[in-house]
């Protein structure tokens, strides 16, 4: 396909689900061998655009065009169908079966299903190397890291006649390195003459990466433009125009605050001690899969041989999460949907099911209880959605996080230490400012917070201290003028000195 023609043209779309319209007469252009950046706050309407694309959901009105060819209605809303005319989807959680190799993964459902073995491995090592990857076609799925699982999906997709690859928050769960391979690969891909849409949370990616970016608000386009000179205030200010003073409010907050209270908690780590006080909100900051995120394990009792802490005063070893929580230790992990959620349970539920002995009488749930701890959290975090009694799977990425977050707020005042690993993971400004300011009202109320994230921009907004943790020791670096830009070089001198 010929760079520059219109690889997918969307006119006046619009899906409306009861009186909420997701989407009210998008019309969009996507041209082909261009990168495209799809931005909005969580519930803007930038999945539901995806899933039209792809004929997840029916629009209710409007028309898409594919190489110039409108979609007859009668196939909008067939995924099959939207498939086989080149519209290929990546979704943020690779839908892969780790119980089957890589090659069985790649060709399930594609040209070399039913091929012989031997055949099918062919199929899958080609597709492999077009993405730049030496991954063993027979080695099981299960044993793959997030973005080698990612790389996968990416293969998979590139198998047949590719038009358009729409991926969406492609990067939420990869590290830096990971995330410059998978750049490189999209760029590779838009000069091949594919047409990228690119959803993501990270600003940075999207301005680093994307030749267009398209900014959703409720359901409307409201910026269209080439990428050269936008700002990301300005990107900022066009996603959620009434939440940007409130977070370098927040963030100007937590540079003032005073950190001098009582150590809450010591802790060994690799022979070295590491203190942290009563009220304070420190940053855990390394690569993707550093040791930050093995320390906020242990701190729960998730890794293996207990951690001796003392909290408090008073020595305790820690070796499981019930020991844990015993003892005020709270954890919220990076991965949300496969440790920290119950998708067939009700959001009310979700939120309460660490509390249950608070809201048990007489040996009975009160359900009247839990939906009145539902309500703080609701108004604590400002969550937004569907009614509480309806599945968390209905409730958008950031709101769920929020829901996850409210388990443990809502008695801050009775837990000590509160143990966050990549906090805005797939969280959009808005329910960024949320989460802040929901975490620095609980430090008022004497909560201890850590912050464990291979992500300088997640550190710098919530932390008022950090550990560098590349190096042993650890280097502690303080909240100043250059904040972030510290931070990031002193990690890359920890990771040289690591190498060397």
């Amino acid at each position: 396909m010929p760079a520059g023609t219109s690889a997918i043209l969307i006119r006046d779309l619009s899906i409306q689900y009861g009186p909420l319209k997701a989407l009210d007469a998008v019309s969009l252009d996507i041209p082909a061998g261009q990168i495209v950046g799809l931005v909005g706050h969580n519930g803007a309407g930038k999945s539901t655009l995806v899933n039209a694309i792809t004929g997840a959901v029916k629009p209710g009105a409007g028309e898409i065009r594919i190489d110039g060819v409108p979609v007859d209605p009668s196939h909008t809303g067939d995924p099959l169908y939207m498939a086989r005319h080149g519209m290929k989807v990546i979704h943020q959680e690779p839908s892969l079966a780790g119980v089957l190799s890589i090659a069985d993964n790649i060709t399930f459902n594609t040209v070399g299903e039913r091929r012989p073995r031997k055949e099918r491995l062919r199929i899958a090592r080609e597709a492999l190397g077009s993405v730049g990857s030496s991954l063993d076609p027979e080695r099981l799925v299960c044993t793959l890291g997030f973005g080698d699982r990612q790389i996968v999906d990416l293969a998979r997709s590139l198998l047949g006649e590719v038009k358009a690859l729409l991926l969406d928050e492609p990067t939420a769960a990869l590290g830096k390195e990971e995330t410059d391979r998978l750049h490189g690969l999209l760029v590779g891909l838009a000069g091949q003459g594919k047409a990228i849409v690119y959803v993501s949370h990270r600003l940075r990616d999207i301005l680093e990466i994307c030749d267009r970016i398209v900014v959703l608000r409720e359901g409307r386009v409201v910026m269209d433009r080439l990428n050269e000179g936008i700002t990301p205030r300005e990107l900022s200010e066009a996603v959620s125009p009434d939440v940007v003073s409130v977070t370098a409010l927040e963030a100007g907050q937590a540079a003032g605050k005073d950190t001098g209270q009582d150590t809450v908690l010591r802790a060994r780590w690799n022979g070295q001690e590491y203190r942290f006080a009563r009220g304070e909100i420190v940053g855990l900051f390394g690569m993707a899969g550093g040791p930050q995120f093995e320390f906020a394990r242990a701190l729960y009792g998730l890794q293996g041989a207990g951690l001796s802490i003392e909290l408090g005063g008073q020595h305790h070893t820690i070796r499981s999460p019930r020991e844990a929580m015993k003892r005020g230790i709270c954890y919220v992990s990076a991965d949300r949907e496969r440790e920290s959620l119950f998708h067939l349970m009700s959001a009310l539920s979700n939120l309460c099911v660490p509390g249950l002995a608070r809201f048990s009488r007489g040996g009975f749930i009160s359900r009247k209880s839990m939906r009145q701890e539902y309500r703080r959290a609701r108004d604590m975090l400002n969550i937004v959605g569907p009614p509480m009694e309806a599945t968390i799977v209905k409730f958008s990425g950031g709101n769920r996080q929020k829901h996850v977050l409210g388990r443990w707020l809502t008695n801050a005042a009775k837990a000590r230490l509160l143990v966050l690993c990549q906090p805005n993971q797939g969280v959009d400004i808005g329910a960024r400012a949320d989460i802040a300011r929901a975490l620095l009202d609980a430090a008022a109320k004497g909560l201890t917070v850590l912050v464990a994230s291979s992500e300088v921009d997640e550190i710098s907004h919530l932390t008022t201290r950090a550990y560098v943790c590349e190096t042993n020791p650890w280097i502690e670096v303080r909240r100043g003028p250059d904040f972030e830009r510290t931070l990031m070089e002193t990690l890359l001198a920890g990771v040289r000195r690591r190498m060397a």
